[in-house]
């Protein structure tokens, strides 16, 4: 008993627990990592756009980076993650009858409104023509295929109510 109170082996314990976590759930690692690096990039892209806007608009001196929406990027980051692991476990360990891969297509809705976002602030910050486009094509495929007006979506995500202006 006096052993297991010795310095060094309680965090040998916790090291071999974390070991046996991530090598169990290393499957799903790419995923995770795919995720993650998406929601990164579009944080970094979503507030140069953001300064870009105020620098426009002629509020530049008001710009300031808000920590608020810094947490909201690692509490989805935390979300997204336990999201793929819980999928990946329905998917492996509850549903084995069929093979959906719902960890790949939880990951792939992730990563594809982190790319339209990404698309959104590159029109934004570029100006260029073909981001505009890119912008308004998705937008038009969106509303024509899923009915759903892409500008109600966005003020929704922000907590926003898609009525107001």
């Amino acid at each position: 008993m006096i052993s297991l109170l010795e310095q060094g082996t309680l965090g040998k314990g916790v090291s071999i627990f974390i070991g046996m976590c991530l090598s169990y759930f290393a499957p799903i690692s790419d995923l995770a990592i795919i995720s993650v690096a998406f929601i990164l990039i579009d944080f970094i892209v979503g507030v140069w756009a953001s300064r870009v806007r105020a620098k426009r608009s002629g509020r530049l001196s008001k710009w300031g980076f808000d920590s608020s929406k810094m947490w909201h990027t690692i509490y989805k980051l935390v979300f997204v993650v336990v999201g793929i692991v819980m999928a990946w476990l329905l998917d492996e360990r509850v549903i084995t009858l069929f093979d959906i891969k719902l960890a790949n297509l939880f990951c792939g809705f992730i990563c594809a409104c982190e790319f339209w976002s990404f698309l959104e602030n590159a029109a934004i910050i570029s100006n260029h023509p073909l981001f505009r486009w890119l912008r308004k094509f998705m937008s038009d495929k969106v509303t024509d295929v899923f009915k759903i007006d892409p500008e109600a979506v966005s003020k929704a995500s922000k907590g926003e109510s898609p009525e107001e202006k």
